[in-house]
């Protein structure tokens, strides 16, 4: 059944809950560099309070135990976005300070990760995106290019975790929940990780930076960078 012939929010929960079925080869994570090595170094991966989430839609409709969860938030989009490098890795400077002001797109291969979720028993599911914050406009659900407009009541303890308003529907969102702040990951999950420099920096220039502030080598050699195809693209700060 198509998105928008769903009637009910059970619907469409139940068709965001298979975040795979049409999802690409990859997705991706946006990050500072330091915590990739964090990463890289504890082999376990952070998961986020649902209380930091950034969207005033998802405040209006959590639920208290949606809200006892964890998050891990991955982009399905395949296109580099500036402001998704600005907001979920730091700000893109080519005179860097720390490891928190330098940029990286983790891509985890699907096939990687519905494994993981399967052997740790986790969940997972597609992002909606909706106008239910703006009540002058009519309330429209999207889910990729199709739309559903046929809600009229937003059930906040069916959908919570599940919508977020419009303005965020460049991400692709999918989430990966957990009842534990960290999840461990193995040898075989990092050797899967392709790591992408920001725009303003090559591989190369990651390694070194890496080096430069005391990054121990045989972690650096885990790590598998590969070149940012829109490296240049954004101009470097000064």
């Amino acid at each position: 059944m198509k998105f928008s012939n769903f009637k009910t929010c059970e619907e469409i929960k139940n068709y965001l809950d298979k975040p795979f079925r049409y999802t690409t080869k990859s997705v991706f994570h946006y990050t500072s560099l330091d915590s990739l090595v964090k990463i890289f170094d504890e082999k376990r991966l952070k998961f986020s309070k649902f209380e930091s989430t950034n969207d005033i839609l998802e405040e209006k409709i959590v639920t208290e135990e949606t809200k006892k969860k964890n998050f891990f938030s991955l982009m399905k989009t395949q296109i580099d976005n500036y402001g998704m490098w600005a907001m979920y890795g730091g700000l893109t400077k080519s005179d860097y300070k720390s490891l928190k002001d330098v940029c990286v797109k983790i891509e985890f291969p699907v096939a990687t990760l519905k494994k993981y979720i399967s052997d740790k028993n986790l969940n997972a599911n597609l992002i909606a995106y909706t106008n239910l914050i703006k009540p002058k406009r009519k309330n429209i659900i999207t889910c990729g290019t199709v739309k559903n407009e046929i809600i009229t009541e937003i059930k906040k303890d069916i959908l919570s975790g599940y919508l977020k308003d419009d303005i965020w529907k460049n991400e692709e969102e999918l989430r990966v929940w957990s009842v534990n702040e960290y999840e461990n990951i193995d040898d075989e999950f990092l050797a899967s990780l392709k790591l992408i420099p920001s725009p303003c920096y090559t591989a190369d220039e990651y390694v070194d930076i890496l080096k430069k502030s005391g990054i121990n080598d045989d972690l650096i050699k885990k790590m598998h960078f590969i070149e940012n195809k829109y490296y240049n693209t954004y101009r470097k700060r000064p």
